[in-house]
């Protein structure tokens, strides 16, 4: 899936926000990323760097539905 450069953005900033030290899994724990990792895959545009904004996207999504609901 081709995402916006502003939903990249996103992604981006959320991650600079967590902790430099914080180590993120993928899949069943077969890879580990540093939030560096992450921008340069999401930067690179790979198919992991998509799956990270996939998986942020959902959850974003997510978020703003459950409190539209409350």
């Amino acid at each position: 899936m081709k995402y916006s450069s502003d939903e990249k953005e996103l992604v981006i900033a959320r991650l600079r926000a967590i902790p430099d030290n914080a180590i993120i899994s993928i899949g069943l724990g077969t890879k580990t990323f540093t939030k560096d990792d992450m921008i340069r895959e999401i930067e690179k545009n790979t198919e992991t760097g998509n799956k990270i904004i996939e998986m942020q996207m959902f959850y974003l999504k997510s978020l703003k539905k459950t409190i539209q609901q409350k």
